[in-house]
């Protein structure tokens, strides 16, 4: 896969305090088959980061999680230009094992449309 087509290392959040600190916030708007949890960037950095959960209790197979995961990456990825610089965590819900994945693209859409500045 091209370079230019990733996900750049600088827009993943990593790291359990990472995902406290998203967590803690208590901000959070939730879809059909998503919640998102945001809050603002650390200092100094200048992009929107993702980081994502995807649980046994959504499906058990992890080829169902792997998918969801991947619907999530690429929503975001096309997205992350338009978005405000906040850190996200999405966390899927049990109903997204059971969409498929343009079902998946439209609620993540309708969601990250709450973000742009």
């Amino acid at each position: 896969m091209p370079n230019d087509l990733r996900l750049p290392r600088a827009a993943r959040l990593t790291g359990l305090r990472a995902f406290d600190r998203v967590f803690a916030s208590r901000s959070a708007r939730s879809g059909r088959h998503f919640r998102i949890h945001y809050t603002v960037t650390e200092a100094g950095v200048a992009t929107p980061r993702l980081g994502m959960t995807v649980s046994k209790r959504v499906a058990r197979r992890a080829v169902e999680r792997n998918r969801v995961r991947r619907q999530i990456r690429e929503s975001f990825r096309l997205h992350r230009p338009e978005l405000a610089r906040l850190d996200f965590v999405v966390r899927a819900l049990p109903s997204a094992a059971g969409a498929d994945n343009p079902e998946l693209r439209r609620s993540l859409n309708e969601l990250w449309s709450h973000f742009r500045p």
